[in-house]
């Protein structure tokens, strides 16, 4: 007798366990552009000032295509603002011609997105000119 009723709770127990489905790992997509959307103090260094120039610059992210932003005030030119897209800690900023520079280049976001590093360059009317920038955060600017 014991056996008729442990059985129906035995397969009540299985079905149960056997029945359960793992859940499905859920992978959120971050924007890496929404952690760099940011008033930037940056630092240049170039061939023409190699002790390094100083301002300030801002990203905002393009409303419509999801991994392109613009970056106002690049290397310091002012005028028009130049885009560049986003990919995981990469931003590249294809050839472009603004307000008569023209500009081209990498930038690498830091782990913290405090940071990123530049490497490009510049063509201000007298020839291309090699550039690297820091654009950080918390870099004071110069007065």
């Amino acid at each position: 007798m014991k056996h008729k009723i442990y059985y129906p709770l035995i397969m009540s127990i299985v079905l149960f366990l056997t029945g359960c489905v793992a859940d499905e790992t859920v992978v959120v997509e971050v924007d890496t552009r929404e952690k760099i959307l940011n008033k930037w103090n940056i630092l240049v260094i170039d061939e023409i000032d190699p002790s390094g120039q100083r301002y300030q610059s801002t990203i905002y992210k393009d409303a419509v295509e999801k991994n392109k932003i613009f970056i106002t005030n690049f290397h310091g030119l002012g005028g028009t603002d130049v885009f560049a897209y986003v990919s995981g800690k990469t931003i590249t900023l294809p050839e472009q011609t603004t307000a008569k520079n023209k500009v081209v280049g990498t930038g690498i976001i830091s782990s913290t997105y405090t940071e990123i590093n530049w490497n490009y360059t510049v063509d201000e009317g007298n020839g291309p000119m090699v550039a690297t920038a820091v654009f950080k955060s918390d870099l004071p600017v110069k007065k």
